[in-house]
């Protein structure tokens, strides 16, 4: 995110805002809850009870799946804090 982020906001001239320099890396914060590596997204929706919906690699399917990945993991006790964040 870091990268591309900076990148596309230089070539299509925008600011980025402030609160964009820090996120949650749901990735490694499922490993650490879960104890386990999910294969992909659709692995670790399968992991945790849940059916992929949509098309795989969608940008609007994608989000929709990990916000339910992210709900789930706070019904099971995770708490989700910033992880990574920019030095700027």
């Amino acid at each position: 995110l870091g990268v591309c982020l900076e990148y596309e906001c230089r070539r299509k001239q925008l600011l980025k805002p402030v609160f964009l320099n820090s996120w949650i890396d749901l990735r490694a914060t499922y490993k650490l809850f879960y104890k386990r590596k999910p294969k992909g997204l659709n692995g670790a929706l399968q992991e945790v009870g849940i059916e992929f919906s949509g098309r795989e690699h969608s940008g609007l399917d994608d989000s929709r799946n990990t916000a339910l990945l992210a709900w789930k993991m706070i019904r099971d006790g995770c708490l989700l804090k910033i992880t990574r964040s920019l030095n700027k």
